[in-house]
């Protein structure tokens, strides 16, 4: 029996030398732990941040003591790392290449810019928390703060003194609002229970929760909602108008509609708590710009794209990871870490990896130039040398867009031919399906 003919353009393979140096872009808890995984891998770590300092335990989300001490931990092992470069308050101000083999080019404060050759990036900065005091008329104050600010006298030696109940009176709700001038999401709300409990339990204080929306798509909100319940934290969601603030010669006053009572209810808080708003980073426009990545609707890094699955952005070897996506818990940003640590060790590990050769076909005699393919490639796997397109076998991911899009028919993708997909669809039509049978 003789052996099958072979085809004489068989698909190529080439060890290609990369960088086993890692960009980590943020200077949070997720970042850190990115940080900490890729080191221990035994890759080289260059952590960047615009930022003075390491870590901010307001950022992380309902955090407890146990947690505060995890945290500080995990400073620790990454400030006296040998494997990890720090450079504070440096920015990135150029950026090319492709997967493996990026140039990176970061400028600290005193504006001296320095080269870095680097093989992947991992993107994981903090959002920006901020507070629409003015849209409830109301400014910072002792009886007026935000939710990050709570958690902070909660966890002090004042908290006790802050909220001490006087013997001869009933103490005043504390009032959290929740939503209403923007979307909540389920972190935040999970921050605001634990506060509420901390309030209800620790200090005996009542505590009322107004929200436009429950949100509890994020592990252990639900039963943490129900533990509050339990404790007589009150809960009432308030849809159409929004609650009223009005400010009177007794102090500040709440009115909101009630849907169970179906009525006007009124309280005069002790306390008023705000939610935060999370908002990308000031800088994540100009460093999608500069990265050549995708950003969603709200500016968040990895825009919508059928590629782009959690961690995984519109370049091979970026990845946007915790935070970098919006607000994520503290331990949905580590997991995520974690695995683009070990993806980006999968690629560049070894400092070599094998790469297809020629995965894309160029027929020059048909290329006008116009570099659509250049446009379309979803993972910047297209550079132009010479005004041709010149294709990153590392980068390519084979999805055939720079192909169906060439208005020359210039492109082939190897093993993905006109020829094939017409014998496929052939096989398919003279093969209905048993539903197609039934009819």
């Amino acid at each position: 029996m003789s052996a099958p003919n072979l085809p004489e353009d068989r698909l190529q393979f080439e060890d290609i030398a990369v960088s086993r140096q890692v960009l980590v872009v943020g200077h949070g808890w997720t970042a850190l732990q990115g940080a900490r995984e890729l080191a221990d891998l035994g890759l080289e770590v260059l952590l960047v941040t615009a930022q003075s300092g390491l870590g901010d335990k307001r950022q992380a989300a309902g955090y407890t003591e146990d947690t505060a001490e995890q945290l500080d931990r995990l400073l620790s092992a990454v400030a006296e790392h040998p494997g990890i470069d720090l450079r504070l308050a440096s920015r990135l101000v150029e950026f090319e290449g492709v997967a493996g083999q990026y140039r990176v080019l970061l400028e600290n404060s005193n504006g001296t810019s320095t080269d870095y050759q680097v093989g992947g990036v991992v993107l994981a900065p903090e959002p920006d928390l901020s507070v629409d005091f003015a849209a409830w008329g109301l400014t910072s104050s002792d009886r007026v703060m935000s939710l990050a600010d709570l958690e902070a006298l909660l966890h002090s030696p004042d908290k006790d003194q802050q909220f001490q109940i006087p013997a001869d009176q009933n103490p005043a709700p504390v009032v959290f609002l929740l939503g209403f001038t923007h979307h909540s999401d389920p972190v935040s709300q999970k921050r605001a229970y634990g506060a509420a409990l901390r309030l209800a339990e620790g200090q005996g204080l009542p505590v009322l929760v107004l929200l436009d929306h429950f949100k509890v798509a994020d592990p252990g909100v639900e039963s943490l909602s129900q533990k509050a319940r339990q404790a007589g934290i009150i809960f009432a969601k308030v849809t159409g108008d929004r609650p009223v603030i009005d400010k009177t010669s007794e102090g500040l006053r709440v009115r909101f509609f009630d849907e169970v009572m179906n009525q006007e209810l009124a309280v005069r808080p002790r306390l008023i708590v705000i939610e935060e708003m999370a908002q990308p980073p000031a800088n994540a426009s100009e460093l999608a710009q500069t990265l050549e990545i995708l950003s969603d609707r709200r500016g968040f890094f990895q825009g919508d794209h059928v590629y782009n699955l959690p961690i995984y952005t519109n370049r091979t070897g970026i990845l946007a990871v915790g935070p970098a996506r919006g607000p994520l818990s503290l331990a949905e940003g580590f997991q995520e870490a974690r695995e683009a640590a070990l993806h980006l060790y999968e690629l560049l590990g070894t400092g070599h990896v094998l790469a297809a050769l020629d995965r894309v076909r160029l027929d020059r005699k048909k290329c006008a130039i116009c570099l659509t393919c250049y446009r379309v490639c979803p993972h910047r796997a297209i550079s132009v040398v010479n005004r041709r397109p010149v294709f990153a076998d590392l980068a390519c991911k084979a999805c055939g867009m720079c192909a169906a899009e060439c208005p020359m028919e210039a492109l082939q993708i190897y093993n993905y031919t006109d020829r094939q997909f017409q014998a496929e669809l052939q096989v398919l039509a003279s093969h209905p399906t048993p539903a197609a049978a039934a009819e």
